[in-house]
């Protein structure tokens, strides 16, 4: 196990610089960029800039935004590499931007951390209102709205009425 491995970042910058620049792009990338640490991540970005920009038209660069866009969207999601739960949201002032937070167990709130909106779009699964209800029944708290579970069917069914309709 690497002690100083690429972040998430980084690995996201790296594979929009591949896709920008016009660099030969190797078969395994991904193995690649798993074995990278953060210096030699540095060092890669480093010399991905210095390339030339491809020559792409208007068209393909609307494609591009769309598809990115709609790779992740606001909701609630598991990482399954520890089971995390993260809230994604749209940033209502300024930039409009989805950005991430981590439920903390312990308090029972959701708490913002930098770059995981990275993390949740390159291994994040969205929860499943059965997800969502099973968090519920086992924590007494909604994994919407982090809001502790008070009333009877709610109680029952692991989730508060009004975000039971957000999975709809």
């Amino acid at each position: 196990m690497l002690t100083d491995p690429i972040t998430y970042k980084q690995r996201a910058y790296i594979a929009a610089l591949v896709a920008q620049r016009e660099v030969p792009v190797p078969e395994d990338l991904d193995g690649l960029l798993d074995v990278m640490t953060r210096e030699t991540a540095s060092e890669t970005i480093d010399r991905l800039r210095a390339y030339p920009l491809r020559q792409v038209t208007a068209a393909a660069i609307a494609s591009i935004a769309a598809s990115a866009k709609a790779d992740l969207v606001v909701g609630i999601y598991r990482l399954p590499e520890d089971g995390t739960i993260v809230k994604v949201q749209k940033a209502v002032h300024g930039s409009g931007k989805l950005y991430a937070k981590r439920l903390v167990e312990a308090t029972g709130k959701f708490a913002y951390e930098p770059g995981l909106v990275f993390q949740v779009q390159a291994a994040g699964v969205k929860l499943t209102l059965a997800d969502a209800q099973q968090y519920g029944k086992l924590y007494g708290m909604c994994v919407v709205c982090a809001r502790t579970l008070t009333d009877e069917t709610s109680i029952a069914d692991g989730i508060g009425p009004v975000c039971k309709k957000k999975f709809a």
